[in-house]
């Protein structure tokens, strides 16, 4: 898994992954452990960005709260939270009070796997450090979630919103033509040249991903091109909970 803080360590934050695998995590591992010092009273603004593959992370700070204001560079509504869970190549800002006691803390990452199958253990730390702690004490660890904590990170999810009114706030269109609810999801089709005969295939709504034979649906969006997308895409997915 990985994680950046204020992107230390990157080249910048859309090319830091432009190199060999191997030496993205050598320069990583390089300086061993991340040291955020703070000062007593004072606020911190934190992007946190998820340089994992393919898991959602949960991200906390032992003993503190955090204060989303921005998700993906958009503004949100601000919301205070113990937790944030960040999905693949996504950035969250969040405002840091340094407002406990002098100490160490250490703020942690771990995976969220939704699916239920084999746990993923294990934690990235960094430490938070208050100017004039002791140096010798050991740092407070946070309690993390459980990597199949679904209501936890449902809950971040389902609380973040957005801005209105805000800088760069488009306003959405507030006439529905169609109510639509789409879900992502890894699956299984035939192959029969695979081992077993299967492969994974990821699908939109049961649907799955098939190349486009003349335009994509976004090419069409862009040159006005009417007939690419059809109306028998499904509006719900087939199976309901």
């Amino acid at each position: 898994m990985g994680l950046f803080v204020n992107d230390l360590g990157a080249k910048s934050q859309s090319e830091w992954w432009n190199a060999n695998v191997v030496d993205v995590e050598t320069q990583a591992l390089a300086t061993g452990i991340f040291n955020l010092k703070v000062q007593k009273g004072k606020t911190y603004l934190l992007r946190i960005i998820n340089a994992a593959l393919n898991n959602e992370l949960f991200f906390k700070i032992a003993n503190h709260n955090m204060t989303v204001v921005a998700v993906d560079a958009s503004y949100t509504v601000p919301y205070v939270t113990g937790v944030v869970v960040t999905g693949p190549g996504q950035t969250v800002d969040v405002l840091l009070i340094a407002d406990q006691e002098m100490g160490s803390y250490y703020m942690a990452a771990n995976a969220y796997v939704s699916d239920g199958g084999a746990p993923l253990n294990s934690t990235t730390r960094g430490i938070v450090i208050y100017e004039g702690a002791p140096t010798t004490t050991t740092p407070m660890m946070p309690l993390m979630p459980a990597f199949n904590d679904t209501p936890t990170a449902h809950k971040f999810f389902a609380t973040i919103t957005g801005l209105a009114g805000g800088p760069h706030w488009v306003p959405v269109p507030h006439q529905i033509d169609e109510h639509m609810f789409v879900t992502v999801n890894m699956g299984i089709s035939a192959c029969p040249t695979c081992l077993n005969g299967t492969r994974l295939s990821a699908s939109m709504n049961n649907y799955s991903f098939v190349n486009p034979t003349s335009l994509s649906l976004l090419q069409a969006f862009y040159f006005n091109v009417s007939g690419i997308y059809t109306p028998d895409f499904p509006n719900t997915p087939p199976v309901k909970i």
